[in-house]
């Protein structure tokens, strides 16, 4: 297990269905046909420009109906993607099986004013505290990776090697790894369970006080 005690979470990805997909269907909800966004000139840059604050949500919507070629007014999309936006399945009480003595932290890539549209309806106030919340739209970095893995580290007052990231962007975590912040990749709930066993983060219990999923798993 050695030094690791703080654990954050990327909330997009891990916690909640990740932004692409999420644009995907509230363009397809507006009538658009299907859209490879991320391969529309100018895509990645927008994305990260709203997850550092540096991009107005409302523009950003324009931005992405423009590459899809579709007159949806970015007040309609807006109201689309977030009433998509879900938990992913047991991954909430997955995290809560992680002992107190360990930090748990949100890694928030959305705009705050989504959060806090969303927070209630995802049950995260159980899991994350309200100080264990760190928002990247207003961090003030200019650049996302790997200026975030230092920002977070230092955010949070801990040694990188103290910390572990939990992401579904490989990208993010090759990076992140690459600059000595312990990273890894996150699938679903049933592999981040067996990674917090193989790490010894959590102890091997009855199969029973688990999420049904990984009860399923470990039954077979």
């Amino acid at each position: 297990m050695g030094e690791i005690s703080q654990f954050f979470f990327w909330m997009g990805g891990v916690v909640t269905q990740p932004l692409e997909p999420l644009l995907s269907t509230a363009l397809q909800d507006a009538g658009s046909p299907p859209v490879n966004l991320p391969a529309r000139e100018g895509f990645a840059q927008a994305c990260e420009k709203l997850t550092l604050g540096a991009l107005d949500e409302l523009d950003f919507f324009r931005e992405i109906a423009s590459m899809a070629g579709v007159p949806a007014p970015p007040e309609k999309l807006r109201e689309a993607l977030l009433a998509r936006v879900s938990a992913l399945p047991d991954i909430l009480p997955t995290i809560d099986l992680l002992p107190p003595s360990f930090g748990r932290w949100l890694v928030v890539d959305f705009p705050r004013a989504w959060f806090e549209l969303l927070k209630d309806r995802l049950g995260l106030a159980p899991i994350f505290q309200d100080d264990h919340i760190l928002f990247l739209d207003e961090s003030g970095l200019k650049s996302l990776v790997p200026d975030a893995f230092f920002y977070l580290a230092h955010r949070t007052g801990h040694r990188l090697t103290q910390c572990l990231l939990f992401d579904a962007d490989s990208h993010h975590c090759v990076s992140a790894l690459y600059h000595g912040f312990p990273a890894a990749i996150q699938v679903d709930a049933r592999r981040l369970n067996r990674e917090f066993l193989l790490r010894e983060f959590i102890p091997r219990g009855p199969l029973e006080h688990r999420p049904s999923t990984i009860v399923k798993e470990f039954s077979n």
